[in-house]
């Protein structure tokens, strides 16, 4: 009887720390989304400089958060939108607004699939 409460009381604990991380992650994801689609605008508006700005906000947010989700998550995705940031970056920086307007569009959709992709379902945990 003790061996299946601790079985019990060690999957609650598991599940109860998927769940908030994976509320923590889709807060996060969500954050950058937005910087990105504050970039998206003004890109469409040719202002660089207010695009560079957001595109800093959401890199400087990528930071905070990607040891924590490399500990989680496949890392060739947390690389690839960490090379989708440095090339919008650098893109907005050169002047080709077009080019980065599809970084930071591939950028988004990446963060909004993540969610998505990392979502604790029944089928994940038995």
């Amino acid at each position: 009887m003790k061996k299946l409460l601790f079985a019990a009381g060690m999957l609650l604990g598991f599940i109860s720390f998927a769940l908030l991380w994976q509320k923590g992650v889709q807060t996060q994801a969500e954050e950058m989304a937005s910087q990105c689609k504050k970039a998206a605008h003004a890109l469409l508006n040719e202002d660089g400089e207010r695009a560079l700005h957001a595109i800093e906000e959401c890199e400087a947010r990528f930071h905070k958060v990607k040891s924590s989700w490399t500990v989680m998550m496949d890392h060739e995705i947390v690389d690839e939108m960490e090379e989708s940031l440095v090339k919008a970056k650098s893109f907005c920086t050169m002047g080709d607004y077009t080019r980065c307007y599809s970084e930071i569009l591939s950028l988004r959709h990446r963060l909004y699939e993540i969610p998505k992709r990392y979502e604790i379902t029944a089928g994940n945990i038995l």
